[in-house]
């Protein structure tokens, strides 16, 4: 469910339901753009029982990324992608929310983990390589690239959107999240675990 709630005088605003009940992360907020009119979510489309024990089926196993008009409450499927994992670790929208980045989590490069760049505009889906264990993705400042922080790999990946070049700047393991600063220049990522 989707609510607008003012937490000054403490009452639910408006509030949507944005499916059938679903397992975790059975749908995922990505955000509200920045004029506030529009929320943005993936929507998993896995066929679970009631458990949600039931074996993901590959051949129709698929996202969707759904947009949400907070004034009348309308729905519509922007994109729609099927990815090799059913994990979705790291999820950023870039400031002006016209592309929307998602990447596969996996452990094993074997797997061939993924990153998709999701053009808000179009529906247009590009896929690219993804490092093992993404922990942290963001766009860079001037939007060319996408940067993954692989926790396992200790290393920052930055992808050429145009070209999908891949270039790697070794950092240190078991980061957690990561950050863009508000200029575009520093990138930020935070490590626990000693």
């Amino acid at each position: 469910m989707y609510m607008v709630w003012n937490i000054r005088s403490n009452r639910i605003l408006r509030a949507w339901t944005l499916g059938i009940p679903g397992c975790h992360s059975a749908y995922r907020a990505i955000g509200t753009n920045p004029s506030g009119r529009t929320f943005y979510y993936l929507q998993s489309e896995k066929a679970v029982d009631g458990s949600c024990t039931a074996k993901v089926n590959k051949s129709s196993f698929f996202y969707r990324l759904m947009s949400l008009d907070i004034a009348t409450g309308q729905r519509r499927t922007l994109a729609r992608f099927a990815p090799a994992s059913a994990r979705l670790e790291a999820i950023v929208a870039s400031p002006n929310f016209s592309r929307i980045a998602v990447v596969e989590y996996t452990e094993s490069q074997k797997a061939g983990a993924q990153a998709y760049v999701i053009n808000t505009n179009n529906g247009k889906v590009a896929r690219f390589a993804a490092p093992v264990t993404p922990y942290g993705v963001v766009f860079s400042g001037d939007m060319s690239s996408l940067l993954i922080y692989s926790s396992k790999g200790g290393k920052v990946v930055r992808i050429n959107l145009k070209t999908g070049q891949r270039e790697a700047t070794k950092t240190y393991r078991l980061g957690h999240a990561m950050g863009l600063s508000q200029n575009g220049q520093n990138l930020y990522i935070v490590f626990h675990s000693g």
